[in-house]
């Protein structure tokens, strides 16, 4: 059978149905009475039918075709000249063209070893409703005996001529499969060569921008340190300054030491390198100042200047009535970069980063993030100094506290604030076990 299920045997059934319905259906001795007739129409003489005239072209047409030469008939195969000589040593050949054929197909299908000896002698004998040729007894053992001779003459040729075959076909497989793996190598070589120029195109780019970088850092520290030029004030404030504080003079022309203070500049670590060692730009580390790099100049009005000198004469301007208190001086804003950020993350500190704390977690998350971006070493420091961090260690401690106490993270959180200890509250500690459960490395 073919085991299809009811639906498709059903429209199959069908199909079939409806091509019966829209032909003809002969049985196998109505089809060989057609080809029969068929074949006797063919043979019977014709009227002869009045001479067609021949044309210019027809005639040219023939003269080209006695000029070509014939072109070469294919030799016929080891399995079409055996069958040709069997059949002409059959005795009591079918002179009916169907039945012909299939003795053809009979002898081929032997020939081939398609069919046994003894398969070959019931087909001889079988009924041609069936399948088979009709022969009587006596005639299908000589017919069935001529094609064994021929088996036994034919049979090795035949065989060498499908060996030669068969390794032609691997031949041409083999060629094929080495073609395809030839033109697969070299898109894969093409594909690695576009890749490796668009790296290179990449760092190319990116060593420009920290060229670029290196140059505005460079430009900012020469402004700080004083060697590039400012510009002046122009008439204007200096007119407005002497209407509001009158004649001013510099605090340094009036006896006072100059006040230098150690300002952080941005200066690239890889300053003395002559060129990036990878392909991202380095990030600038912050360093002081030489100490003489000094604030920018400041002026005091001449009247104090004069009583400084008169108070004080031998000790410098700004050492005696006029000394700045320590509290006067405030160090600057202390910069630091993501990693230490991170390190120094406090509760207070992360409040701060958003109104809600899954916004600082995801604002602490796009800080590591950025790092990864730079390089995975970098993303690691930044997940150690987050480990690291106070905050950590107060949601570890409160962690542990309620793990020793048997108590929920929540509970033990809520009553330690309860208790008057500022410590995370549930939604605090659920947005840090959220951020813990992305950062690995």
């Amino acid at each position: 059978g073919l085991g299809l299920d009811d639906a498709t045997a059903n429209k199959a059934v069908a199909a079939m149905d409806a091509i019966l319905g829209k032909v003809p259906v002969m049985s196998e001795d109505q089809y060989a009475d057609y080809l029969s007739d068929e074949a006797r129409k063919r043979n019977e003489v014709e009227p002869a039918a009045p001479p067609v005239p021949i044309s210019s072209d027809d005639i040219e047409i023939e003269q080209i075709k006695a000029k070509m030469a014939d072109q070469p008939k294919a030799p016929p195969s080891a399995l079409e000249d055996a069958i040709a000589k069997i059949w002409a040593s059959l005795p009591g050949k079918p002179t009916d063209e169907y039945l012909s054929t299939r003795l053809r197909n009979v002898i081929s299908s032997r020939l081939r070893d398609v069919r046994s000896q003894s398969e070959l002698a019931q087909l001889l004998q079988r009924d041609t409703k069936v399948g088979g040729l009709g022969f009587d007894k006596g005639l299908a053992e000589r017919t069935a005996q001529k094609i064994e001779e021929g088996y036994q003459n034919f049979r090795t040729p035949i065989m060498e001529e499908e060996k030669q075959k068969i390794d032609v076909q691997m031949e041409e497989q083999k060629k094929k499969v080495d073609e395809r793996r030839k033109r697969e190598a070299e898109e894969h070589a093409k594909w690695y060569q576009d890749k490796v120029a668009a790296k290179r195109d990449q760092e190319g780019r990116q060593q420009q921008l920290a060229s670029e970088v290196k140059q505005r850092l460079a430009a900012v520290a020469a402004e700080r340190s004083g060697t590039a030029p400012i510009a002046p004030l122009d008439g204007k404030e200096v007119k407005r300054e002497t209407e509001r504080f009158g004649q001013m003079v510099p605090a340094v022309a009036a006896g006072a030491a100059p006040i230098t203070t150690s300002v952080p500049v941005a200066v690239p670590s890889n300053a003395q390198s002559s060129a990036p060692t990878s392909s991202a730009p380095s990030i600038p580390t912050l360093t002081a100042a030489p100490p003489s790099q000094s604030r920018p100049e400041v002026k005091v009005s001449k009247p104090t200047a004069e009583l400084q000198s008169q108070a004080a004469p031998s000790a410098p301007f700004g050492m005696g009535a006029l000394k700045p208190r320590m509290e006067d001086i405030r160090s600057g804003p202390r910069l630091v970069g993501p990693i230490q950020e991170l390190n120094e993350m406090t509760l207070s500190e992360f409040r701060r980063l958003d109104r809600t704390p899954d916004g600082s977690a995801r604002k602490i998350l796009q800080k590591v993030e950025v790092l990864g971006k730079e390089s995975f070493e970098k993303r690691v420091a930044g997940i150690q100094a987050w480990q690291t961090s106070p905050l950590q260690q107060a949601y570890l401690t409160v962690v542990g506290e309620a793990f020793r106490s048997g108590k929920p993270v929540a509970q033990m959180a809520e009553e330690k604030r309860k208790s008057g200890t500022d410590t995370l509250t549930p939604d605090e500690i659920a947005a840090v076990i959220s951020l813990n459960s992305k950062l690995h490395f």
